[in-house]
């Protein structure tokens, strides 16, 4: 690819393309060290988050609204979901019950990306209760 990407949806790629090694992401351990992700890692789990999307049936140009504190997870799931083509909908835990999934018009169907310590990561079915998850409106 080349020059500069004309989308956040091709972003990962370039800059896997480009910087592969280079540290992406810094973030802080649950021991309260540091640790990184390449952009070839960051890349690689966009690319995850959005084949798990779509093999879930989001298509292009549906919403997704994302419940999640900020994260490493958070980044992935940011551009997998434009990967997948979906547009992404952020919603902050903080924000209140305006900015809610559960605020969304139409309800077609939901999944859960367990991103919290302890849990695995990934979707997996759950219901419209679920505090942490990954909705379509």
């Amino acid at each position: 690819m080349d020059g500069r990407p004309s989308t956040l949806a091709v972003f990962t790629q370039w800059t896997e393309e480009r910087y592969g090694p280079e540290t992406a992401l810094r973030f802080r351990s649950p021991d309260g060290g540091w640790q990184t992700r390449t952009y070839g890692e960051l890349g690689a789990e966009a690319r995850a988050v959005g084949r798990a999307l779509l093999g879930l049936g989001v298509a292009a140009g549906e919403r997704v609204a994302v419940v999640a504190e900020t994260r490493p997870q958070w980044t992935y799931t940011h551009f997998g979901v434009l990967a997948a083509g979906a547009v992404l909908v952020p919603v902050y835990p903080t924000a209140g019950r305006r900015s809610s999934p559960g605020s969304c018009r139409t309800r077609r169907r939901w999944s859960r990306s367990a991103t919290t310590r302890g849990r695995r990561r990934g979707s997996r079915r759950c219901g419209p209760d679920c505090p942490r998850c990954v909705r379509w409106c």
